[in-house]
């Protein structure tokens, strides 16, 4: 649905906000050459949008260890390092962790996360 004076190119679905805002970034230009997206979500995962494709081209769970195996926490914000395969989440509660991830081109020169 379209909201008066929302000046939005593209919208992508998948990840969900509750109470709280969520934020997201590009990934870095020197690694991926901002082909991607990546934001946190209230359903505990770290969501990667394809801006090519505007698709999910991943979507990493982030576990909440101290609550009891399973139990998912608000990823509010997320960084990709600018240079190495890492990627940070935080959630409310200050809890941190933290995901490698490979970037590499297949054979059809389409850029892919592993």
């Amino acid at each position: 649905h379209e909201i008066a004076g929302d000046p939005s190119v593209c919208t992508y679905r998948g990840h969900s906000v509750s109470y709280t805002l969520i934020r997201c970034y590009f990934s870095p230009a020197f690694t991926t050459g901002q082909r991607f997206i990546i934001t946190g979500s209230s359903d505990g995962c770290v969501y990667i949008y394809d801006v090519l494709k505007g698709t999910v081209e991943r979507c990493l769970r982030v576990r909440n260890n101290q609550y009891g195996a399973g139990r998912e926490r608000c990823v509010r914000d997320v960084a990709w390092h600018p240079y190495d395969n890492y990627i940070i989440s935080t959630s409310w509660d200050n809890h941190r962790a933290h995901v490698r991830w490979t970037h590499r081109i297949n054979e059809s020169n389409e850029p892919s996360l592993s």
